[in-house]
C-alpha cells in the first residue's frame, strides 16, 4: 500500500497519519497528470490495478485499483514516447497534420514494400520456372543426344511413319520410356499407299485428284505442330508429348510411353474369349455381367461418353484427328487416350494445318461417305469414326477385325445405305431365298424400294407391317432355318463340326451371311 516519492518520502494510504512533508510531491504529482501530455497506460493492467506498469511510464499501482503516475515519469511524460515530441497530442494544427501525413506516407510505403517483396517472388518463380524449361530445351536439342531408339522394337507402321520403343538419356527425364516415330521414304510411302486401297476396293480413295499431296516428311512436321497444339489446349486427351529432333539425319516426333493396350486389342482379346469381362475390366467397368443387356449397354454407353468428350474437347481446340480408329486408342489406367496425330488438321485456327481440301493420310475403313474432312462441315468427321467403333463394340460378329472389314466393303458397295445393305443381305440369307414368292421381280423391286425408308421392302397387303416389323421377321426367319439345319446335319468329328458351327453363326451374321449365296456385291 505504499509508494515511492521524490527526496525518498513515503507515505502509507492505510495510515490515517499523512507527513506534511509527504504533501508537496503529491501535489507536483497530480499536476503533472493532469497538464503534462503523456502516454495513456495499457487498458489491461490499467483496469485490473494488479499487473506492473511498463518500464518507463512513471506509473505504479495502488490499492484499489486506483493508478497513480510517480514523479520520476514526469520528465518522460513531457517528452512524449521514449523521450521523444509527441506533435499529434500538440495543440498546433499544422504539426498534427504533419505527423499524420508522416504516419500516413509510412504506411504506404510499408504496403508498397510488401507488394515489391511479393513480386520479387513471382519475378523469382518464373525465373526458376524459366530455367527448368531451358534445361529441358537444352536436353531436347536439335541433334537428339537425348534420344535413344530400339531399333529392335518396333511397335507399329503406318502409310507414311515407322514407330519403335525409345529411351530418354540425360537431363531431368533420364530413364523415360518413350515412343519415337520417323518417316519413311517416299517409294516405301506410295507402297503401303497402294496395299492400303488394293486391300479394300478401287473405289475407295484417299485423294479426289491423282498426284500432289503430302510427302512423308511433311506430315511428320504436320504431326509435329499438331501435337504441341494439343499439349498445350487439351493434354488430359492424348500421349504426353516430349518433343522432336533429328537424330542421324533422320526427323524423330516423340512422345511418352502411356500404354501397350490399344482397343484393337481389347477387341481382339473379346472375340478370341467370345467375352467382354476383359473388355470391361481394362476400362475400370465394375459389375459387368456378360449376358445382362443392360450391363452391355452400360458398358457401350461409358466408351461412347469417353470417345466422344475427346471429340468435343478436340473440336473446342480447333483440331480434326480424321484417322480415330481401335489402332489409334490407348487404355491408360482405365481411360482412353488418343495417339498417332499424322492426319489430324487443325481447322479451327487462325491458320489452317495440315489440309488439303483434295487429299486426307485416313483409315479408309473408318471414313464417313465422303472420305475426306469437309471445310463448312469439319467438326463432324471424327464422330462417324467413333460410331463405327461403337458398332463393332455392339454386335458381336463385328468384333473380329476381318468381320468388320467384310462388312465394311459390302456396306460400301451398296453406296453406304444401311437399307440398301440389308435388303442385300436379307436377299443372299438362305432362309429367305429358299421362300416361293422371292422371284427376281420381287428382288428386283426390292433394291429399287431400298431408300423408302418408311414402306417395307416387300409389300405384303396381308401383314400391313412396317420397314422394321420387317426385319425382325426376317431375322427370325434366318434364326429359325440356321438352328433347323443344325438339327438335321449328322454329328461330324471335332475339327468338322468347330468348323460347321462357325458356319451356322455366320448365318445370322449380315457381314458373312452375304457370302454364302455365292457372294455377290451384298
Amino acid at each position: 500500500g505504499s509508494c515511492s516519492m521524490p527526496g525518498g518520502n513515503s507515505m502509507a494510504f492505510g495510515s490515517k497519519i499523512l507527513p506534511m512533508r509527504g504533501v508537496l510531491p503529491l501535489l507536483l504529482c497530480t499536476f503533472a497528470t493532469a497538464f503534462v501530455p503523456h502516454a495513456p497506460a495499457p487498458l489491461d493492467w490499467a483496469k485490473q490495478g494488479r499487473a506492473v506498469a511498463p518500464p518507463g511510464s512513471g506509473s505504479c499501482s495502488m490499492p484499489g485499483r486506483f493508478c497513480v503516475r510517480a514523479a520520476p515519469g514526469v520528465a518522460l511524460r513531457g517528452k512524449g514516447f521514449g523521450g521523444l515530441s509527441n506533435p499529434v497530442r500538440s495543440k498546433d494544427p499544422d504539426a498534427k497534420k504533419e505527423e499524420r501525413a508522416r504516419r500516413e506516407k509510412e504506411r504506404l510505403a510499408a504496403i508498397e514494400a510488401k507488394e515489391e517483396a511479393a513480386q520479387q517472388l513471382v519475378v523469382e518463380a518464373e525465373a526458376a520456372a524459366a530455367a527448368e524449361e531451358e534445361e529441358e530445351d537444352l536436353l531436347l536439342d536439335a541433334d537428339g543426344e537425348w534420344l535413344e531408339v530400339n531399333f529392335d522394337k518396333n511397335l507399329g507402321s503406318g502409310a507414311y511413319g515407322d514407330v519403335y520403343e525409345a529411351r530418354i538419356v540425360g537431363g531431368p527425364l533420364n530413364g523415360t520410356r518413350a515412343v519415337a516415330k520417323s518417316a519413311v521414304p517416299f517409294n516405301i510411302y506410295a507402297t503401303r499407299r497402294g496395299q492400303v486401297q488394293n486391300s479394300l476396293s478401287t473405289t475407295m480413295t484417299m485423294s479426289r485428284t491423282r498426284g500432289g499431296g503430302f510427302t512423308p516428311k511433311q506430315f511428320l512436321e504436320v504431326e509435329a505442330q499438331i501435337n504441341k497444339i494439343v499439349s498445350e489446349e487439351c493434354p488430359e486427351i492424348g500421349a504426353e508429348f516430349i518433343g522432336e529432333c533429328v537424330k542421324d539425319g533422320k526427323k524423330w516426333v516423340v512422345w511418352k510411353y502411356e500404354s501397350k493396350h490399344t482397343l484393337k486389342d481389347l477387341f481382339d482379346r473379346a472375340c478370341k474369349r467370345n467375352s467382354l469381362a476383359g473388355f470391361a475390366k481394362q476400362l475400370g467397368f465394375e459389375g459387368f455381367v456378360e449376358d445382362d443387356p443392360s450391363s452391355v449397354r452400360a458398358l457401350v454407353t461409358e466408351v461412347a461418353r469417353e470417345l466422344l468428350t475427346i471429340c468435343q474437347t478436340l473440336t473446342d481446340a480447333g483440331l480434326t484427328h480424321r484417322d480415330i480408329k481401335p489402332q489409334n486408342i490407348i487404355v491408360h489406367r482405365n481411360k482412353l487416350l488418343l495417339i498417332d496425330f499424322g492426319a489430324a488438321a487443325a481447322m479451327g485456327l487462325d491458320k489452317q494445318i495440315g489440309f488439303d481440301p483434295d487429299r486426307g493420310p485416313c483409315d479408309v475403313k473408318y471414313n464417313p461417305p465422303e472420305c475426306l474432312v469437309e471445310e463448312e462441315a469439319w467438326e463432324v468427321f471424327d464422330i462417324y469414326s467413333v460410331g463405327l467403333i461403337l458398332l463393332r463394340l455392339i454386335f458381336r460378329p463385328l468384333w473380329d477385325g476381318d468381320g468388320f472389314t467384310s462388312f465394311i466393303m459390302d456396306y460400301r458397295a451398296n453406296r453406304q445405305n444401311i437399307d440398301a445393305w440389308l435388303t442385300e443381305v436379307t436377299l443372299c440369307d438362305p432362309a429367305v431365298a429358299g421362300q416361293s414368292w422371292l422371284t427376281e421381280e420381287v428382288a428386283t423391286e426390292a433394291r429399287a424400294r431400298a431408300n423408302k425408308h418408311k414402306k417395307p421392302l416387300f409389300q405384303d397387303d396381308v401383314r400391313k407391317e412396317t420397314r422394321d416389323d420387317e426385319y425382325r421377321r426376317f431375322s427370325s426367319l434366318s434364326c429359325s432355318f440356321a438352328a433347323n439345319k443344325a438339327e438335321q446335319e449328322p454329328p461330324a468329328s471335332p475339327a468338322v463340326e468347330s468348323g460347321a458351327a462357325t458356319v451356322d453363326q455366320s448365318s445370322t451374321d449380315p457381314a458373312v451371311a452375304s457370302k454364302e449365296k455365292g457372294g455377290g456385291e451384298g
